[in-house]
């Protein structure tokens, strides 16, 4: 099983690809050009998540689910609903099955804290992976995403 952790933004969204608990394969962030369209920026998304499903094999998606206190623009939720309502269409036309898990679980999982600050997660992932350098927040918390997956399936095992 490989598994894409998602976290969605229209700015800059962050995917991490694990094979196993303990086998990290691929990480990157998505940034569409910002003076794109929201239509344009959501399709380039899609593109990308798509070539990378299909580069690595990705048979299971585990994605952030919307922060709601976080938005005071009341049409930006709104815009992001759109793009993870695109990039999971097309998760589900390549046949990858989709998890959505809470941003307080997947931050109680990386640090034993369901509101952990994004310097705590920027810990835990350097704990975690014994790296001194932090790559971008998005990326760390989609990696956090695929690695509370994988938490997930070991206590229903």
């Amino acid at each position: 099983m490989r598994v894409m952790g998602l976290d969605l933004s229209l700015a800059h969204s962050g995917y991490a690809i694990f094979e196993s608990v303990d086998k990290f394969v691929h990480w990157d962030v998505i940034e569409p050009c910002s003076s794109l369209s929201t239509p344009n920026r959501v399709l380039f998304t899609v593109g990308v998540i798509r070539a990378v499903v299909l580069a690595h094999g990705v048979t299971d998606a585990s994605i952030e689910d919307y922060a709601y206190s976080q938005f005071g623009v009341s049409n930006s939720i709104a815009q992001i609903a759109e793009n993870a309502g695109a990039v999971k269409v097309e998760l589900v036309r390549l046949g990858v099955n989709i998890h959505v898990y809470s941003i307080s679980a997947i931050k109680n999982t990386a640090t034993g804290m369901g509101k952990a600050t994004k310097g705590q997660m920027a810990d835990a992932y350097r704990k975690l992976t014994h790296k001194r350098k932090v790559e971008d927040e998005n990326m760390i918390d989609a990696f956090f995403c695929a690695y509370h997956h994988y938490a997930v399936l070991s206590k229903d095992a």
